[in-house]
């Protein structure tokens, strides 16, 4: 069981006193959907084998292990279902896909792509049909968009695990690459929210701040830390104490990474910041300090 499945699960016994029950996947000759629970006829995504235009393989980093899971992406690039290692019936369905979906890769063509190395993504493309129709009869590639999906789908995975975090209380001091916003542990800011935005994911805090991630990597949530391991970019947002929200009282930090250099821009204009940037470092981290 993974860090953030026993989160979720002390979460929910510590509410209904009862542990949380896995979701099942159901495989029939007309598809495969998601069930919030093994028994349970009541789907919460599904997809008809004929729809299925990609099947890709891949890892979530959940701290101190990984999780494997499969994402599939209809005709038209929109990711429809996503299924993780933890769900009741994916060793079944991982077997089954060769014979549901003719070209698929059977497991032992791809489990030691996707297992090896530890803590890496490793998006492997399991299954794809290379061209489309358009409604005009015009043959498109969809591989633009299915790439694209591939990134929603694992916003979608990560903003899953947060939404069940949030309730045990994520709050902390901010750090960006090693440097602190503000002096360290001077303020507390606590997630409230989280939401995907096109292709970054947005972080709403409680006194009205926003950060925003783009390509977020390697999740990790304890006691003490709620840590994005790397991005591209990350745009931290807030307004000024006491005064008006408004676009005038509105301030950004901004950091972009380029390889190993992170670049920074702001607009606060009542001193210069100078940053001390850390590639080596986290791109986010939210700091509680324990006593």
């Amino acid at each position: 069981m993974t860090l953030l499945s026993r989160v979720r699960d002390w979460w929910t016994e510590f509410l209904t006193g009862r542990s949380a029950s896995p979701r099942a996947v159901i495989i029939n000759k007309l598809g495969v959907s998601l069930a919030s629970c093994p028994g349970s006829t009541e789907t919460q995504h599904s997809i008809r084998w004929n729809e299925v235009g990609a099947v890709f393989a891949y890892k979530q980093d959940c701290a101190t292990v990984d999780q494997i899971c499969i994402t599939f992406v209809d005709l038209g690039g929109e990711v429809r279902l996503a299924v993780s290692e933890d769900d009741a019936g994916y060793q079944q369905l991982v077997e089954d896909l060769p014979r549901h979906l003719p070209g698929c890769l059977a497991p032992a063509d791809w489990f030691q792509l996707v297992a090896f190395p530890a803590f890496e993504t490793n998006w492997t493309e399991l299954y794809r049909i290379p061209f489309v129709s358009s409604p005009d009869g015009a043959v498109v590639s969809s591989l633009g968009r299915m790439a694209d999906s591939v990134v929603l789908a694992e916003l979608q995975l990560l903003t899953s695990h947060l939404r069940n975090a949030i309730p045990i209380g994520l709050k902390g001091s901010l750090r960006f690459w090693g440097e602190w916003f503000g002096r360290p542990h001077d303020k507390v800011y606590t997630l409230v929210s989280c939401e995907i935005e096109q292709t970054a994911l947005r972080l709403l805090f409680d006194q009205g701040e926003t950060l925003s991630i783009w390509s977020p990597k390697g999740l990790t949530i304890d006691r003490s830390t709620f840590r994005i391991a790397d991005a591209r970019r990350v745009r931290w947002e807030w307004f000024a104490q006491g005064q008006a929200t408004n676009r005038q009282t509105l301030y950004f930090m901004e950091f972009i990474r380029s390889g190993e250099i992170i670049t920074a821009s702001t607009n606060v204009d009542w001193y210069e910041p100078k940053f001390h940037l850390n590639a080596a470092e986290s791109a986010f981290e939210l700091v509680n300090r324990l006593d």
